[in-house]
């Protein structure tokens, strides 16, 4: 099977190994993987926002059982808090 890869300006083909393979870097680095916050970030951020109280996150950790009880101590230690 053989491609043909052609360049925006003159569409003239690329012979040149290192040539397609600068061209597929090009085109691999313009796409990047969407920016999704995990759940303890967007807690965080919604907790420094003050949106949220510090025991509303404690419990909301625990509606998504990442903790057994409403444990305050864990929800500092995400947040990074002393």
């Amino acid at each position: 099977m053989t491609y043909y890869y052609y360049i925006e300006r003159g569409n003239t083909p690329i012979t040149n190994a290192a040539q397609r393979q600068e061209l597929k870097m090009k085109t691999r680095n313009s796409k990047k993987p969407f920016d999704i916050p995990s759940f303890s970030e967007s807690l965080k951020k919604d907790f420094e926002a003050g949106t949220i109280e510090l025991k509303e996150s404690a419990i909301e950790f625990h509606k998504a059982n990442w903790t057994a009880f409403i444990d305050i101590e864990y929800t500092k230690k995400q947040f990074g808090i002393k």
